[in-house]
């Protein structure tokens, strides 16, 4: 039942990169803190090593400082906060609110001070409440995050010092301009048809052109193939139709036996219409509304 020799160290260098990465993909909520893989893999190491000299003090350590799972500690805050009705009161904070700490030695908020701010777009019929667009972007160099987890790291005030309404240097404006930018942009790509059409793909827009073309033979079931192949499919798909279009290319068949290859490639994978999502409408900066805005302000 023991590992082998050697095993171990295998399993522990396993185990760490598999952690990080898991860390790297993770979502807001239910997910783990930032762990450094050279420092998980220490820690896990230290562990082995202590367990196999038999320290019984591994079993009166808790994990309560280690900031695991920090995406369920933010889901008691809220559950805490709905139950005093609190959420409430936030609700009827009007939009634009801003907010600003400083960094301090221990406090959860870590990587370089900047601005934040919580956005959304006008509803519309798909999205009643609009769409909800994070962004975070540093004093210093303008960089700008997207990412959810990472932007909960810099703006949690857990161990920091409340600021004052002075934000001393820091160009608000600027910073909304950055943001906002990146904002429409990332949301008018989603608007553009032509980018609904690239996501369906070379292969599926020939076999697509082959089921529309008024001289090929009309093959049993090419309209519920058009249907199933207006939306991006797999890659298995895809390589199915690449088949039929380099044999067609190459004089192995004709559009005729191609339109007929389509279709059975649509049964073989048991492809069915879908509805093609909504493709909202673009916007500019101007029609975005700033929920909240907060400045992390740096030590000193």
């Amino acid at each position: 039942m023991l590992p082998e020799a050697g095993d171990l160290e295998r399993l522990l260098g396993l185990e760490a990169r598999i952690q990080s990465k898991i860390v790297a993909a993770g979502g807001v909520y239910g997910m783990e803190s930032e762990v450094i893989e050279s420092d998980l893999e220490r820690e896990l190491r230290t562990y082995a090593d202590r367990l196999a000299d038999g320290d019984a003090d591994l079993l009166d350590e808790g994990e309560s400082e280690s900031g695991a799972f920090v995406g369920e500690q933010l889901r008691r805050l809220l559950e805490r906060a709905a139950a005093e009705g609190e959420i409430e009161r936030v609700l009827r904070l009007p939009w634009g609110v801003g907010a600003c700490f400083t960094q301090a030695p221990g406090g959860r908020s870590t990587g370089a001070p900047g601005i934040f701010f919580a956005v959304r777009t006008p509803g519309s019929a798909e999205e009643p409440d609009g769409r909800r667009y994070w962004r975070f972007v540093e004093c210093e160099g303008d960089v700008l995050l997207s990412g959810d987890l990472e932007i909960l790291r810099r703006i949690d005030p857990t161990g920091s010092v409340a600021g004052s309404d002075t934000l001393n240097d820091v160009d608000l404006e600027q910073a909304w301009t950055l943001a906002s930018a990146d904002i429409v942009a990332a949301h008018n790509v989603r608007a553009d048809v032509r980018e609904e059409q690239d996501a369906i793909g070379p292969r599926q827009r020939w076999a697509l052109d082959v089921l529309r073309n008024p001289g090929v033979a009309y093959a049993t079931g090419a309209d519920e193939a058009e249907e199933a192949l207006s939306v991006g499919r797999s890659s298995a798909v895809r390589r199915a139709l690449g088949t039929i279009e380099t044999d067609v290319r190459a004089g192995a068949g004709t559009l005729d036996d191609a339109a007929v290859r389509i279709v059975g490639v649509v049964m073989e994978f048991g492809l069915r219409a879908v509805s093609a999502p909504a493709v909202p409408a673009k916007l500019d900066a101007s029609e975005l509304g700033v929920v909240c805005w907060m400045a992390v302000l740096p030590a000193g």
